[in-house]
C-alpha cells in the first residue's frame, strides 16, 4: 500500500503545525546510548504514544509517562 500525497494535505499540515496546534504525545524520551532500550520497548508491546531518542547532550534520561496520563 503506498500513501498518495496532496500537497494540499501537506499545505494544511504545515500550517497546524506552524500554529502550535499539533501537540505529539511522548511516551519515553531515551538518550542515544539507550536505543537498544527503545527498540526492546516497541518490540515488547503495543507503542501508545511516541518514543524520542535524544541524540545530543548529557542530561538526555529514560522518562516515562505516568499509567494515568495515558488516553
Amino acid at each position: 500500500m503506498q500513501a498518495i500525497v496532496q500537497h494540499t494535505d501537506l499545505d494544511a499540515l504545515t500550517a497546524l503545525i506552524e500554529a502550535g496546534s499539533v501537540t505529539p504525545v511522548i511516551e519515553a524520551t531515551y538518550a542515544l546510548a539507550g536505543t537498544a532500550q527503545a527498540i526492546r520497548h516497541l518490540a515488547e508491546r503495543h507503542a501508545r504514544a511516541k518514543l524520542v531518542i535524544a541524540v545530543c547532550g548529557s542530561h538526555a534520561t529514560r522518562l516515562t509517562i505516568n499509567e494515568g496520563d495515558r488516553t
